[in-house]
Formats: structure tokens, C-alpha cells, sequence
């Protein structure tokens, strides 16, 4: 298939956005990160915990030198992406045939928040490479975390609205 049709909208699959990036050299070194430092490496929401007006930080994945990128892309792939709702069973997805879809999935108005906040706050190309971070983590974690077809389904397809909000902003600048 060349795209899935998602809420009635023609979306190409991942590949078509992967082989954009690799063919544009100026779009490939935009997004590719050039700082490393040491970060969280599972910066989701269940590893924030709040308590008294603080914030901590739990469950890191060891000392990596690593993109700040990655950290972004994973606490937006929580409130933007709604990867833990997915991954929870709270989405909508019908399979309407076997390239069509509708799907929906319901972040906390908190989430919404957060990510608008973030989007708001960050500079501008740090928030894209972000955002592309987090449509990379919903194409890698596929084969890793879906456990059964409509939660794979379900991922597969946020991944690729991920990727069209991201090539959208890309084109909007």
C-alpha cells in the first residue's frame, strides 16, 4: 500500500517520510542532532512524579550520551502522541477495509497543555527535531511493545499522523 486512508485523509506510510528525509541532504542534517550530554533515556510520563509543587525525575536509563532530542521526543510521544493511552487500551481505532481507517485517541486536557506549552517554549528547531524523535519512537517501537494487532495497528497509525503534523510544520516554515 502507498498510504492508509485515516480519518478520511490519504497518509503515506512511514517509508514514504524516511526516504524523504534520506534524500534531502539539507532536511537530513536539520533534523539529526549535532549536541550529545547525558540525559533521562525513558522520559515518559510514568517516570514523573510530582509531589508538593516538585518534580523528579525516576527510572533512568543509565548514564547515556544521547540527542536532548530523544527526552523530548519521549515525553511528546506521551502527551502529544498518547503512546501510554494507546499502549492502556484507551483509543478508538475501526477498521473500515484494509486501507481505511478512523482513529482517535483522548490525551488529558493536561497533556494538551504540556505540549502546547512545549511547543511554545522550545526553539523552533529544537521542537521540530523533537517532534520528529517522537514519530521515530512510534516507528521503532513497534515490533517491541504492541502486543496484539489493534494495539500494533493503533501505534502504526499514530506514528504516521506524527509524521504529517511533523512534515506539515516543516512545510509551514
Amino acid at each position: 500500500l502507498k498510504g492508509l486512508y485515516i480519518n478520511d485523509l490519504l497518509l503515506p506510510n512511514f517509508d514514504y517520510y524516511i526516504s524523504k528525509i534520506v534524500k534531502d541532504e539539507k532536511l537530513r542534517k536539520f533534523l539529526t542532532p549535532n549536541v550529545h550530554g547525558v540525559i533521562h533515556g525513558d522520559l515518559h510520563c510514568g517516570n514523573i512524579l510530582v509531589k508538593d509543587n516538585r518534580v523528579y525525575f525516576v527510572d533512568p536509563n543509565g548514564n547515556l550520551s544521547m540527542p536532548i532530542e530523544y527526552d523530548y521526543g519521549k515525553i511528546i510521544h506521551s502527551v502529544h502522541g498518547g503512546y501510554g493511552l494507546i499502549m492502556n487500551g484507551n483509543y478508538k481505532l475501526t477498521e473500515l477495509s484494509k486501507s481505511k481507517f478512523t482513529f482517535s485517541v483522548q490525551v488529558p486536557k493536561i497533556y494538551k497543555t504540556t505540549f502546547d506549552k512545549l511547543s511554545k517554549i522550545m526553539p523552533q528547531d529544537l521542537f521540530i527535531r523533537s517532534l520528529y524523535a517522537e514519530a521515530m519512537h512510534f516507528a521503532t517501537m513497534l515490533p517491541h511493545h504492541a502486543s496484539h494487532e489493534a494495539e500494533t495497528k493503533a501505534l502504526f497509525i499514530r506514528g504516521i499522523m506524527v509524521f504529517k503534523e511533523l512534515f506539515d510544520l516543516l512545510e509551514s516554515n
